[in-house]
């Protein structure tokens, strides 16, 4: 039987949902050629809420260091994307799996028994493995928007696809994770 912590995944939850809401505020600003500061809020004070329920609401350098790597990651390829520019987007990509996956072993390692705890991890790396392919989706629609945008037709992909679910999906999963108790 799984035992939840219900606070811990309501925080979770509600910071997952201000990242999603983040990215779609984001994404919808760039199908439009503008840009809106309120989805870089949203996006940080989600990852915010999230990093509280990742940590159990302590200081826990390990978890809390990968929660940044991850945000840092998400940044610099979005960067690449909105800047166009190769070098970032792929330097991105690269941090980009290498944090959520390393974000899905802080999860689900077990410290006090020295291995990752399975319980934990089936949802960490399922949920991560979500989110990444949701990326790969949402950035290529994204590269397809960008390129409307560029010669002046309106965007008809963007973020309106199969990733965002995906997306959301793998951070109910993520936080399903982070909430189950030792």
């Amino acid at each position: 039987m799984i035992c939840i912590d219900e606070y811990r995944y309501l925080v979770g939850t509600i910071g997952a949902t201000l990242v999603v809401s983040g990215v779609i505020v984001t994404d919808h600003a760039l199908d439009h050629n503008t840009t809106n500061p309120a989805g870089s809020l949203l996006f940080i004070l989600g990852w915010m809420l999230v990093a509280l329920s990742i940590t159990n609401f302590t200081v826990d350098w390990k978890k809390l260091g990968a929660t940044i790597f991850v945000v840092i990651a998400a940044i610099t390829a979005q960067y690449g994307l909105t800047n166009n520019n190769i070098n970032f987007i792929i330097l991105g990509g690269i941090l980009f799996v290498i944090s959520w996956y390393l974000l899905a072993f802080v999860i689900s390692y077990d410290e006090t028994n020295k291995k990752i705890d399975w319980q934990k991890g089936k949802f960490a790396f399922i949920g991560a493995t979500l989110i990444l392919i949701s990326m790969m989706i949402l950035m290529n629609d994204r590269k397809h928007s960008i390129y409307y945008i560029l010669r002046g037709v309106k965007g008809t992909r963007g973020l309106y696809s199969f990733g965002l679910p995906l997306f959301t999906l793998g951070w109910i999963l993520i936080m399903l994770a982070t909430s189950i108790q030792d």
